[in-house]
């Protein structure tokens, strides 16, 4: 199911980017060992320790190896715009209404860099929700009913073309 592998995806993120940026702390690194690890300035630098959530994945995953960690769930962040994608249309437009996304930012997203932290934790939180509370299972029933729905008015319209019902 895409919606499983979504939320790994995203949780696998969010954890590995807090596992970084406390490595940051916690090593003590100071903001030129950071600029020689990024080749970015020094106040791209002190932006990012004054706002974590400007962080792009590509420096994360730059950052995770230079600290010999694992970098496999910043990777996999390239894939969720992808993965959104393949949700059906039913349960897509509702996770992009309740996230507040639009279809153009999920375009844009396809450029894994271009994704705000905010909206990767809000479509944590929101997949989450719906796994807790059975949602996910309601919402899949309803686009289920909609498309036997769909298919049973194409029969008709084909039986009315055909002549079969008057």
């Amino acid at each position: 199911m895409p919606i499983g592998q979504l939320l790994h995806a995203l949780e696998s993120y969010l954890s590995r980017r807090v596992l970084i940026l406390r490595t940051i702390e916690e090593q003590n690194v100071s903001s030129t060992e950071l600029m020689e690890i990024l080749t970015v300035g020094y106040t791209a630098i002190t932006l990012r320790r004054r706002d974590p959530s400007q962080w792009r994945p590509n420096e994360l995953e730059q950052l995770a190896a230079a600290f010999g960690l694992s970098s496999e769930a910043i990777s996999g962040l390239k894939i969720v715009a992808a993965r959104i994608n393949l949700l059906p249309t039913f349960i897509r437009a509702k996770l992009l209404k309740e996230a507040c996304l639009s279809k153009q930012k999920i375009v844009r997203y396809h450029n894994y860099n271009n994704w705000p932290y905010a909206d990767l934790e809000r479509l944590a939180c929101i997949l989450r929700i719906w796994q807790d509370s059975k949602k996910l299972d309601s919402l899949l029933a309803s686009a289920k009913n909609r498309r036997v729905k769909m298919r049973q008015q194409k029969a008709l319209i084909v039986a009315c073309k055909a002549g079969h019902i008057h």
